[in-house]
């Protein structure tokens, strides 16, 4: 297939080979067809930031981190790319909040009470 001068048409043969590759971009989730208003991913630990307050907050109180993210009363802010997961130990001693996946999203934002604040990219 041959691309001619300015002013030619464009073969349609091209334009559905084409729109077929933006449709298999966009559900591979590849980063070309993100949102451009998504935070970067170094924005993310400041998104995060009331939640870890909150926890460490808690933490304070009860001398334990909680099971999951409900006792701290807090409107957990869903990010771009999901919501905020959480885990810790079985005796609250420890936790560990998150966001981004390395398949999807290419890196992965974290924050643990023993290493603070982590951006992998």
């Amino acid at each position: 297939m041959r691309m001619g001068s300015v002013g030619e048409q464009i073969p349609w043969q091209f334009l559905i080979w084409l729109c077929g590759e933006v449709i298999a971009l966009q559900e591979a989730g590849s980063n070309l067809s993100r949102d451009f208003r998504a935070p970067s991913p170094s924005k993310l630990p400041e998104i995060g930031q009331p939640i870890v307050d909150a926890l460490m907050s808690y933490r304070a109180t009860h001398g334990r981190f909680p099971t999951s993210l409900a006792p701290i009363k807090l409107s957990i802010v869903d990010t771009f790319y999901g919501p905020w997961e959480y885990h810790a130990t079985d005796d609250g001693s420890s936790c560990q909040l998150s966001v981004g996946d390395y398949g999807k999203d290419l890196f992965t934002v974290s924050w643990s009470d023993k290493y603070g604040w982590n951006v992998d990219t």
